[in-house]
């Protein structure tokens, strides 16, 4: 519903209702909101301008691997926007969202090298490490859960999803997919797979 406010699709774009909805799925725990949130915050765009929670929300996104997030922060870090200026953690989130073939995180980060001593180089570089190590696991989680959904999808008839003890939904195979069904499992948007660049 953020989406269809924010964009005019089907409905008169208004982008005051659209935060409003962003707001709650962000809340939910939505990476995609909390991205679209840090941006309304960091531009000043219909909710006044404050970096602080710009990045209050880039990092709650950056914890769920979403690599726009994780590059805004980068960016956040690098000019000191709502954070104290630290070149050594704006090198550790371009470095990481670079892994993943983000292009302009590998040009931000070849910019603020220059900015940097050798130690904190040495440091950021660790920093990202650690930071990949994360990223990795959650994605490999991800896809072991996506792997154990294709195996349900192949060998049911019908598929009934409970979540706290209920019973949340029930699908048919040939109706649904992995993405959905994990959607139904936790009770919001979750990660399966994520795309480069």
């Amino acid at each position: 519903l953020a989406q269809y406010c924010d964009l005019g699709l089907g409905v008169a774009q208004d982008q005051h209702e659209a935060v409003k909805w962003y707001r709650l799925s962000a809340e939910a725990g939505i990476a995609d909101s909390q991205a679209r949130l840090g941006q309304f915050f960091e531009a000043g765009q219909v909710v006044p301008q404050d970096y602080a929670e710009a990045v209050k929300w880039y990092s709650r996104a950056a914890e769920q691997a979403h690599l726009d997030s994780q590059f805004r922060l980068g960016s956040c870090y690098e000019l000191g926007r709502g954070v104290a200026q630290d070149y050594v953690e704006a090198y550790k989130w371009y470095n990481l969202v670079g892994a993943f073939g983000y292009q302009r995180a590998v040009e931000a980060r070849d910019k603020v090298i220059r900015l940097m001593s050798p130690w904190q180089i040495s440091e950021g570089q660790k920093r990202a490490s650690e930071a990949y190590k994360l990223v990795r696991q959650k994605l490999a989680a991800g896809k072991e859960a996506a792997d154990k959904l294709k195996e349900v999808l192949a060998v049911a008839d019908r598929i009934t999803v409970m979540r706290a003890g209920r019973v949340v939904g029930t699908a048919v195979p040939k109706e649904t997919n992995e993405q959905k069904l994990a959607e139904m499992m936790v009770g919001r948007e979750v990660i399966l797979t994520v795309q480069k660049g």
